[in-house]
């Protein structure tokens, strides 16, 4: 599964503890990783690799934490599948160059500015148009495009201020 799920991955299995009335925590750390715990008085962990697809640690002695990952993990590759005819198979970077180029063919898109402050970058500008959210830190790194249907704003602005930081 690919990494860029990984918070996904873990929004899904919060709801999927909460069904089962599970007392799990949910988080993704720095690296990427899905760690949390049963609840803050215990010793009961767990760390979750995407990337490795397993668990690099895991104490939880009750409660199936394996199960609600690996549900997450099923629910979240249905949600993202793309079928692609027979005929038609291409790269993920043709397909990324496609979409690009549908982005900025010259059909005049309309955009509103969205009103909102992104700390440490006070020039931000954040617009957006019917599919997607455009965001621009004007610190020289240029415009990330983020799709609605992936992104929420706050993850779109999250992922540029940090791929600015990644750079800097």
């Amino acid at each position: 599964m690919e990494t860029r799920f990984t918070n996904r991955i873990a929004e899904v299995a919060k709801e999927i503890a909460k069904r089962e009335n599970e007392n799990f925590s949910f988080m993704v750390n720095e690296e990427g990783v899905i760690e949390g715990c049963r609840n803050r008085k215990t010793s009961e962990v767990y760390e979750y690799s995407v990337s490795k697809e397993r668990f690099l640690l895991n104490t939880v002695k009750m409660g199936d934490i394996e199960g609600i990952i690996e549900e997450a993990i099923e629910i979240v590759k249905g949600e993202n599948q793309i079928v692609v005819e027979e005929k038609e198979k291409v790269s993920a970077s043709e397909e990324m160059n496609n979409w690009y180029k549908e982005l900025t063919s010259d059909e005049s898109i309309e955009r509103s500015v969205i009103d909102t402050n992104v700390e440490g970058f006070e020039n931000a500008e954040i617009t957006e148009d019917e599919e997607n959210y455009y965001i621009d830190l004007r610190m020289g790194f240029g415009e990330g495009i983020y799709p609605k249907a992936s992104f929420t704003l706050e993850e779109a602005i999250e992922d540029q201020v940090n791929l600015w930081q990644e750079q800097s």
